[in-house]
C-alpha cells in the first residue's frame, strides 16, 4: 500500500472517533453510531456500550458485527471518493476482573477521558471488536482488501 493511503488509514483509525456498528437483530441487519478507540497494537477496536441499547442485546445474541469509519463529508468533493474503512468481525464482552478489561479501559479513557463516569454506571460494558476482514477505500479507485494481520501491521506502524 502506498504511503499516502496508509496515512489515510491511520487517520481514520487514530483520529476519527465515531463508527457505524452493524449488528444482527432477529436475522435482520441493524446499524448504530458508536464512539470507538483502537488498540495501540492494531489488534482490536474497543467500544463502550450500554446494556440497555439494542445493539448490545444484538451482540449478546450474536457476536458477529461490522464497523465502518468514514471520512467526513464536507461537501467539497465527490462523496464516492471519501475514504472509508469497513471491518467485519466479532465482539467479546470483557470481564472487569480480566487484564484485557484493564487494558481496554486504559485505551478507551485515553481517547475519551470523560467516559470514566459512564464506566462507573452499572449499565455500560466494554467490548473488544476483533476484525476478521477489512476493506479500505482510500479514495476513488484506491481499494484494498486487508487481512487482520496486514491491518494490524499498518495501524501499529503509526509512527512511520
Amino acid at each position: 500500500m502506498e504511503h499516502s493511503a496508509r496515512q489515510i488509514l491511520v487517520d481514520l483509525v487514530r483520529r476519527h472517533r465515531m463508527a457505524a456498528l452493524g449488528t444482527i437483530r432477529e436475522e435482520d441487519p441493524s446499524v448504530s453510531l458508536v464512539p470507538f478507540a483502537a488498540d495501540p497494537g492494531g489488534t482490536a477496536i474497543y467500544l463502550l456500550i450500554s446494556r440497555l441499547a439494542n445493539h448490545t442485546k444484538d451482540l449478546l445474541a450474536n457476536p458477529r458485527a461490522a464497523l465502518m469509519v468514514a471520512e467526513s463529508d464536507a461537501g467539497a468533493h465527490d462523496p464516492q471518493g471519501l475514504a472509508r474503512l469497513s471491518l467485519r468481525g466479532s465482539v467479546r464482552f470483557l470481564d472487569e476482573s480480566d487484564q484485557a478489561h484493564a487494558d481496554a479501559r486504559s485505551t478507551y479513557l485515553g481517547r475519551f477521558p470523560t467516559a470514566e463516569m459512564l464506566m462507573e454506571l452499572g449499565d455500560f460494558q466494554l467490548v473488544r471488536f476483533e476484525p476478521t476482514a477489512a476493506r479500505f477505500i482510500a479514495g476513488f479507485g484506491r481499494i484494498y482488501d486487508l487481512t487482520p494481520k496486514h491491518l494490524r501491521e499498518l495501524i501499529a506502524a503509526d509512527g512511520d
